[in-house]
């Protein structure tokens, strides 16, 4: 499993992955260095975090990137063929995909970990450009358990964005199912409704809005476990070419 692991990181070296991995965190840190240079409102760190950046990232931007980074995955395979020779390895099938979730997962939380730094140095650079400097200290306790708690509840809209990437050589139907997911979340973030917080791309801004410890992060956590088992044995029986 290790050296499967290592070889799908491999096959990422030079692809748009890793330049979407890079670019999409980059866009809170850009926008929180515009916001604070350019406005005269003293703005403290929470505040930067907790109504700026991370409603944004898990609302609109995180499902998007992980839509892309799946989709992209998957192409990885489809353009080169790669599944034929993949499979005629003396492995077994469940091996490779649950390597390959293991990519998708540790890239969805690679990218939250690098927007939260970014996110950091942007504010910092706009407090140095307006003289605002936030009143409280960095709030690093509050800002780890909250990042724990999205990135629990995100676990199965990964698992599942990464099942129809691979599931499907048409890389439209991955970026379907994530489009339609995101525009889902973003109306029940603006409408505030409480009936759909099942849906897998409404339980990360959830998350963000909960103050405490929370079962639906451990709820979302153990879905997506199920998920992954029942999309490996899927794609394992599946024709893939």
């Amino acid at each position: 499993m290790i050296r499967h692991i290592g070889v799908e990181y491999r096959k990422l070296s030079g692809s748009l992955a890793i330049l979407l991995a890079i670019l999409a965190p980059a866009l809170p840190a850009i926008m929180a260095l515009l916001a604070i240079s350019s406005s005269n409102r003293l703005m403290s760190w929470p505040m930067i975090y907790f109504q700026f950046a991370l409603p944004i990232w898990v609302t609109f931007l995180m499902p998007m990137a992980v839509t892309a980074f799946a989709t992209l995955l998957g192409q990885v395979e489809y353009r080169a063929n790669g599944w034929e020779s993949m499979f005629a390895l003396p492995v077994h099938k469940y091996s490779i995909f649950f390597a390959k979730m293991f990519v998708g997962i540790s890239g969805a939380v690679g990218m939250m970990v690098v927007m939260l730094a970014l996110t950091a140095i942007g504010a910092m650079g706009g407090i140095a450009l307006s003289g605002n400097v936030p009143p409280d200290a960095f709030p690093t306790a509050p800002l780890f358990d909250k990042t724990i708690m999205i990135l629990a509840a995100s676990a199965p809209l990964v698992v599942i964005q990464m099942w129809a990437a691979f599931r499907f050589a048409n890389f439209v139907i991955p970026l379907a199912v994530g489009i339609t997911g995101t525009m889902v979340a973003i109306a029940v973030a603006m409408t505030n409704t409480g009936k759909a917080d099942w849906f897998p791309w409404v339980l990360p801004y959830k998350a963000l809005l909960q103050n405490q410890p929370s079962s639906t992060a451990l709820l979302a956590l153990a879905a997506a476990v199920v998920l992954a088992i029942a999309a490996v044995a899927n794609l394992s029986r599946a024709t893939l070419r």
